[in-house]
């Protein structure tokens, strides 16, 4: 189902907290720019070395650090240790030595990370009298023979990151930015769970960012602690993956956030580009950004809404949402908006829910309903979980599943990264 043309909406004066009456509507447009060294940055293929003898990873550290597109970016000696940061670092490409003493040999290690069902190829490294016979449970895997030789690994390092990229799902791509021109419609909420959803197709790196910055709302809706990081520690500039990365909390389902400040007067200092350019990183790191953005329409409001690839512009069944709703099309449409990326939601529909007469009175036909479910009291669901990740069963899950498979027919499937092209 597409949402019909704002045209048909009524014509209605705009809301105050969206444009003032005497106002003409008028939107910038924000786009943004790939600098060069960006596009660097997501050509660079990420490895991650576990190697105990000191001389061998310092002569892996120095073929690899002249080379602007392979970044050794951890070295750990203790296999034991490997598969957690594994995990955690998720590299493009591990490189283990197959003759490891501890605990876990190379082999073992390959196998705990297929068991933690990490599919990153992993290149083995061996001498020439002790030759490594990979078995076919590990899947891709390469070995090299010491003394290593540096076009040898650089040449096996870039062909198993542009064959593993090849080879993976392309799951839907890009920005979702969740919306509503009115608040106490479940918005935040929404974003949470979209957010989760999408994550588990296999494959799919999402990440949710708190786009209020003024009020958090995702930062209180999660519960997150008053001390951890937040976009207004973003250093001003140039931007990187380095100054990023460390500015992302985990919910307790595991979901990247960036959060907004803790105080609300510290919004002020961040300003429109910041949040362009975090949003352009974030890019490079994930396949689907979902953004809570707030009702009020500001200049960091709209740099977010144009940068989506989907607006999903969240409504209820009550007369005052939906008159908002109206509203906003209004505006948004008379802005010269694309109104072709907004898919509309309701939420919190019960079973007196009637389609025929929502869609009447709202002008268009909503793309997904998500039903009211009198299980999901307050309290069912701990702070920083979940509905759909504790109650998959629930009403309100079932119609994520929909909104899930409408979201993929409209976002473009994930390219494979540059460095995969290039290779």
């Amino acid at each position: 189902m597409t949402a019909l043309p704002t045209t048909n909406a009524p014509n209605l004066a705009p809301v105050p907290d969206l444009l003032p009456d005497d106002a003409e509507p008028a939107v910038e447009q924000w786009t943004v720019v790939q600098t060069p060294a960006a596009r660097a940055e997501a050509d660079v293929v990420r490895v991650l070395l576990v190697e105990e003898l000191e001389q061998v990873a310092q002569r892996v550290t120095n073929l690899l650090a002249p080379e602007k597109r392979v970044r050794l970016i951890a070295t750990v000696a203790d296999g034991s240790e490997a598969v957690e940061r594994i995990a955690a670092e998720r590299p493009d490409v591990i490189i283990v030595d197959a003759l490891l003493q501890g605990q876990l040999s190379g082999l073992d290690v390959a196998r705990a990370v297929r068991a933690a069902g990490l599919s990153s190829p992993v290149i083995f490294l061996t001498v020439p009298d002790r030759p490594v016979k990979v078995p076919e449970d590990l899947g891709q895997a390469d070995v090299i023979s010491m003394p290593i030789d540096g076009h040898a690994l650089l040449t096996t390092i870039r062909g198993a990151a542009a064959e593993h990229r090849d080879a993976q799902p392309r799951p839907p791509a890009g920005t979702v930015a969740v919306f509503s021109a009115k608040g106490g419609v479940g918005r935040t909420a929404i974003a949470h769970n979209l957010a989760v959803a999408m994550g588990r197709t296999a494959g799919s790196r999402v990440v949710l960012v708190d786009g209020d910055q003024v009020h958090g709302d995702l930062r209180l809706h999660l519960e997150a602690p008053d001390d951890a990081p937040s976009l207004v520690q973003l250093p001003t500039g140039h931007t990187t993956e380095a100054d990023v990365t460390p500015l992302l909390w985990q919910d307790a389902t595991g979901l990247d956030v960036l959060l907004a400040p803790p105080r609300m007067e510290e919004a002020d200092l961040i300003m429109t580009a910041d949040v362009q350019r975090a949003h352009h990183v974030l890019k490079h790191l994930y396949d689907l950004i979902v953004i809570d953005v707030p009702a009020n329409m500001d200049d960091r409001t709209l740099a977010m809404l144009d940068d989506a690839d989907v607006v999903l512009d969240v409504t209820t069944p009550r007369h005052g949402a939906v008159r908002k709703t109206q509203r906003c099309h209004a505006v948004l449409a008379a802005a010269g908006f694309p109104m072709h990326k907004v898919v509309t939601v309701v939420n919190h529909a019960d079973p007196s829910y009637d389609e025929h007469e929502f869609s009447a009175e709202l002008g268009w036909r909503p793309d997904a309903v998500l039903m009211h479910d009198d299980r999901l009291a307050t309290g069912a669901v701990a702070p920083g979980s979940s509905i759909v990740a504790t109650h998959p069963d629930s009403l309100f899950s079932r119609g994520f599943n929909d909104l899930a498979e409408l979201l993929t027919e409209r976002l473009p499937a994930a390219e494979a990264p540059l460095a995969a092209q290039a290779a």
